[in-house]
């Protein structure tokens, strides 16, 4: 059992690191993004001629934004989230859910991240590219499949917290809760 919590340890530590080099990924991609919208409007306005495929790379920015973006937002637990008849429900209803509802999501985003693999491949193969600048396609459903590989071990890693919960109360919500009734 022992082996078992010191490999669960390894494997959630090395996710954590991925975690954090995609959010600095994310982050120096966002400033480039920057740069290079503000120096497309700048040539626009001023020398009257714009960066090519600036749209393009936008785009493909936004995804790379996106995917990586995930398993950090997941870890914050900062998803959007509907809660109003969530909190009116019993406390094992709301385990029941959260299993029933990780579950579901690890299985998509595992699978979105597979056939992220299998797209990416089929792209490199035939070589496709993007017609402005001729930039490869593959390296960005590489870095989807990342993103959702990284969502999914979040996701596990959240599921063995449900478990791990069993009936207890949050303490910060429990502590929240408090301090409004005062």
């Amino acid at each position: 059992m022992e082996r078992l919590k010191s490999l669960l340890r390894f494997l959630v530590k090395g996710i954590r690191v991925m975690e954090k080099i995609s959010m600095d990924i994310v982050m120096v991609t966002l400033f480039g993004l920057m740069i290079l919208g503000a120096a497309d409007v700048i040539g626009r306005y001023i020398f009257n001629s714009s960066i090519t495929g600036t749209p393009e790379i936008g785009k493909f920015v936004l995804v790379v934004i996106t995917a990586l973006g995930l398993a950090q937002t997941q870890m914050d637990h900062s998803h959007v989230s509907v809660e109003i008849l969530y909190e009116l429900l019993p406390h094992p209803v709301q385990r029941i859910l959260d299993l029933i509802c990780t579950l579901a999501s690890m299985a998509f985003w595992g699978v979105l991240g597979w056939q992220s693999v299998v797209i990416g491949l089929q792209y490199a193969k035939a070589g496709r590219r993007l017609q402005t600048i001729g930039l490869p396609t593959a390296w960005l459903q590489y870095l989807a499949a990342i993103g959702a590989f990284l969502l999914s071990f979040e996701l596990l890693f959240q599921l063995f917290e449900i478990f791990r919960k069993k009936d207890e109360v949050d303490y910060v919500d429990d502590t929240l809760e408090k301090e409004v009734e005062i």
